[in-house]
């Protein structure tokens, strides 16, 4: 409807950090966010570009 492509990123292991039995994930769960959050920052920044 709005012409825009869909894009999603799923960080994971999410419950590293809360759950007490995996916490030897807490790092992996770490860089697994870094790189979620810049997947899903390159499409904002092109949109970004686009709309101004």
């Amino acid at each position: 409807m709005l012409g825009l492509d869909v894009t999603t990123a799923a960080p994971e292991p999410t419950m590293a950090p809360d759950v007490p039995a995996v916490v030897e994930l807490v790092p992996r769960h770490e860089k697994s966010l870094a790189a979620a959050r810049e997947q899903v920052g390159r499409p904002a920044a092109a949109f970004a570009g686009r709309a101004a």
